[in-house]
């Protein structure tokens, strides 16, 4: 939701030229009704909404093309009204902008041609300096980390997020490995979740509890933008280990990229879109959908990689995402031609 309402905030910054007053009637469209509806899962349907018709208004009115910004459940969600009212709307706009590769393979499978698709991968912003070292004490001290290396998770606990699985099918072999690992994890279940099953706090732990680790975990829920910056900064690895769900896609994978920009590296199952969002070897490394034994071959490595400046390299990997580079892609597909 965060990283939603900062691109929202900067589309009309940087897209200018003469797409600038129709983004700004779009977006301020969108903010109106987000502020209006409270429970998440009517947001993200809302936006859903605004997304589809005003788009199609500003045509009207504007005359200019329709462009269309699609995630992977835009796509992906197999509801026959969903599917009977969205996928047209598609299928009319002149240019579709999908946020990964695999993204846009899923909106060819609708029968749209390849001259109107751009990619633009989500943008993300490059912190000017690190988190000081007395708050970085101060991080692991309120929450009992004392010296530990740190796993970090960070998301929704849904099911395809796969916290779980790597708790029965990971972790124990890494604290036998690095016993002095800790795996801290960010974020709650959704309360609204519009189409996704969850896990919870209880799962998760009971299945730590019956490995043997249950004290290498920690839960610090929905924190603040500063606390997770301690996060990034304080941890040694990002793990993302994300199952394949059908009809329940992992789009892009924002939060690899969020966590490069902070210089921490990634190792993910290489899913949907974290095929964009991890460059293996440089900002982490992706490993075959379902296959722990080599995820845990990989933490283990980079916990204990003296020859690799992971930090360095992960970051140089983020600049490609930066908001400046970020706005000149959407210029860029702003100017594709009408077909």
């Amino acid at each position: 939701e965060a990283a939603d309402a900062r691109h929202l905030q900067r589309v009309d910054q940087l897209a200018g030229g003469e797409h600038r007053a129709t983004l700004a009637f779009i977006v301020g469209r969108v903010d109106e009704l987000h502020r209006d509806v409270g429970r998440r899962e009517r947001e993200h349907r809302v936006r859903k909404f605004a997304r589809q018709h005003l788009a199609q208004l500003a045509h009207v009115v504007g005359g200019g093309p329709v462009l269309g910004a699609q995630r992977d459940l835009d796509v992906a969600v197999q509801h026959p009204v969903y599917r009977a009212l969205w996928h047209p709307a598609l299928r009319r706009m002149d240019t579709l902008i999908a946020n990964s590769r695999p993204t846009m393979a899923l909106v060819r499978e609708l029968g749209i041609g390849a001259q109107k698709l751009e990619i633009v991968h989500p943008g993300v912003e490059l912190p000017q300096a690190p988190q000081a070292p007395d708050a970085l004490l101060s991080f692991r001290q309120r929450h009992g980390l004392g010296n530990a290396r740190l796993l970090l998770s960070v998301g929704r606990l849904t099911t395809r997020k796969g916290l779980l699985e790597f708790v029965q099918h990971a972790l124990p072999t890494i604290v036998r490995s690095a016993p002095d690992t800790l795996l801290v994890v960010v974020g709650d279940a959704p309360a609204n979740a519009l189409h996704a099953s969850v896990q919870s706090r209880e799962s998760i732990q009971a299945a730590a509890d019956a490995a043997g680790i249950g004290e290498h975990l920690r839960f610090l829920g929905l924190v603040t933008d500063a606390e997770l910056a301690c996060a990034y900064e304080s941890a040694t690895l990002h793990v993302f280990p994300v199952r394949h769900i059908s009809g329940d896609p992992e789009g892009f994978g924002m939060v690899a990229v969020e966590a490069a920009a902070r210089g921490l590296p990634t190792v993910a199952f290489a899913v949907g879109g974290v095929v964009d969002a991890v460059a293996s070897g440089q900002s982490g490394q992706l490993i075959a959908p379902g296959d722990y034994d080599k995820l845990v071959g990989a933490v283990l490595h980079i916990l204990s990689d003296r020859g690799m400046d992971w930090q360095s390299e992960a970051t140089a990997f983020a600049r490609q995402f930066a908001w400046p580079a970020f706005g000149e892609n959407l210029r860029s597909a702003l100017q594709h031609p009408v077909q």
